[in-house]
């Protein structure tokens, strides 16, 4: 009798461990099912932060080249008046500054607007040599167009043996300011 005991004791003990041997192997897929979802969502956020950065910079990179093409038309644009007074040659100067600084509204960096103005200093100095003045000044200004402000002072260009930036111009969009 104590032969059958131990029997049915073990058929017993063996059912409970093969029981407990299947739900550990039900936690252990559990675990292993949660582990392959979290590294799925972290291969899905860093695909989504790449390609998000991927299209900011072509973003940013299309503003700069649309801003660039701007101030090279305006600057061709102003070669072909090489014949104009120097006040009206000053107006249109003053016409591009704002026109680069619309282009500010949209993103544009402070270096495209710095390579804007050393091109257009380039252009003037034709101007000069085209129009046998010897000297350039634009008035002070203190115009405001939409959300822009566009204040320059003593001048923006003079001395026309080598043509500088002489004053400065302060741009100021929705209460932020940039001193070209």
């Amino acid at each position: 009798m104590k032969f059958a005991g131990l029997i049915v004791l073990a058929v017993c003990l063996g059912l409970a461990s093969a029981g407990f041997l299947r739900s550990l192997s039900d936690a252990q897929n559990s675990l292993r099912s949660a582990a392959k979802n979290v590294a799925t969502i972290q291969l899905n956020l860093a695909k989504n932060i790449a390609t998000a950065t991927q299209d900011f910079a072509k973003n940013v990179t299309t503003e700069n080249v649309n801003f660039a093409k701007a101030v090279v038309d305006d600057s061709v644009n102003m070669a072909k008046i090489a014949t104009s007074a120097a006040s009206d040659i000053a107006l249109r100067t003053v016409n591009t500054a704002k026109n680069a600084t619309v282009n500010v509204i949209q993103g544009v960096s402070t270096r495209a607007i710095n390579s804007g103005v050393g091109f257009l200093i380039a252009q003037m100095r034709g101007l000069v040599k085209a129009t046998g003045k010897s000297n350039i000044t634009i008035p002070d200004i203190n115009t405001k167009t939409g959300p822009v402000t566009v204040n320059a002072t003593r001048g923006f260009f003079s001395d026309i043996s080598s043509i500088s930036q002489a004053g400065k111009a302060n741009v100021t969009v929705n209460g932020t300011s940039l001193t070209i």
